[in-house]
């Protein structure tokens, strides 16, 4: 009995010995395809940079153009962002982190021009973002995953 516990216990050991990690060097730094959350459709390209050891984001391009020309400025933004074009704007900010997770950064909603708390985790081959927007506690939050854009 006791055998088989201790060879069920190092197969296991193994086998997590051998899963894939995400690289100590996974960066998010690039431009990304946000996919929504609500919609699962393509909404727009980001671009994430870091600075100064901090990461943050901006929007590059909005994919499905709203008819109406309001839409396309930050109505809702808080001080200097309200009635800035959404194109260019960063959003992101603060974020820092190494091997493939980053925190303690602030994320903008351009809709309802709120502010949330946000962490992002790269997937294992670099190719996904998982964005979390929260208040609070992470549990209290939704994730957008984002597609790395060649």
């Amino acid at each position: 009995m006791r055998k088989i516990r201790v060879s069920r216990l190092l197969l296991a050991a193994a086998a997590l010995a051998a899963a894939p990690i995400a690289p100590a060097d996974v960066s998010p730094v690039g431009r990304w395809k946000v996919v929504s959350d609500q919609t699962n459709r393509p909404v727009a390209i980001m671009q994430v940079f870091e600075r100064d050891g901090e990461y943050g984001g901006y929007i590059e391009r909005i994919l499905e153009r709203p008819k109406d020309a309001a839409v396309q400025v930050c109505g809702r933004c808080p001080g200097e962002l309200k009635g800035q074009p959404i194109e260019g704007l960063v959003i992101m900010h603060g974020l820092k982190g190494s091997g493939g997770e980053f925190s303690g950064g602030h994320i903008l909603d351009p809709d309802s021009g709120h502010y949330y708390r946000v962490k992002m985790t790269v997937g294992p081959e670099g190719q996904t973002l998982k964005v979390r927007g929260y208040l609070g506690i992470s549990l209290l939050g939704r994730t957008q995953t984002w597609y790395r854009v060649d």
